[in-house]
């Protein structure tokens, strides 16, 4: 049987590169965002520019949605991660003790003399 190898500071350290992952990609999307609502005055009041805007406001809302999505799929990643550390760590430190606390009763008594 293979062992396995869990290290809650690493599992932190991925939590950590999730949240900067999320935060740029919330950065991007911001930029985007404003770059992509700048463009709402160029397609003009006439059947077609309003026809060409709305579709303009759909296809922003999808990417609105994609975005928000995964920013929030990131948070959670990350979430889960610290989660699964700080369970991980609590469950070993537990184990510690316990173990401890059992061989200390198999220690030999020494005589008193």
């Amino acid at each position: 049987m293979q062992s396995i190898d869990i290290d809650p500071e690493s599992l932190r350290k991925g939590a950590e590169q999730l949240d900067q992952a999320k935060a740029s990609v919330q950065a991007r999307y911001e930029q985007f965002r404003t770059e992509a609502e700048s463009l709402f005055d160029a397609f003009g009041g006439d059947d077609i520019g309003s026809i060409l805007g709305e579709a303009h406001t759909a296809c922003l809302e999808a990417a609105r949605e994609c975005f928000e999505t995964n920013i929030e799929g990131l948070a959670d990643y990350a979430e889960c991660l610290r989660g699964f550390a700080d369970d991980y760590q609590a469950a070993d430190d537990d184990a510690a003790a316990d173990l401890d606390a059992l061989f200390a009763g198999l220690v030999p008594q020494q005589p008193v003399q």
